[in-house]
């Protein structure tokens, strides 16, 4: 299982490939892609359930016993 740590990078790591799809878009003065669309939604997705999965594993730590 991943610790809250690892889960926190990994969605860190995917908002910042949106924030440069974002950058690219501004950057261009372009609408965005249906490619870019679709790799933005996903990746929002994806961060929101990590969102879920860190604040499970938050709990469940705080109510775990050391060993």
């Amino acid at each position: 299982m991943k610790t809250v740590a690892e889960l926190k990078q990994e969605r860190e790591s995917i908002l910042a490939k949106v924030e440069e799809i974002y950058d690219l878009i501004d950057t261009d003065g372009r609408a965005m892609t249906s490619d870019e669309e679709q790799i933005c939604n996903a990746a929002v997705a994806r961060a929101e359930q990590l969102n879920i999965d860190i604040e499970r594993r938050m709990k469940l730590e705080a109510v775990q016993v050391p060993q």
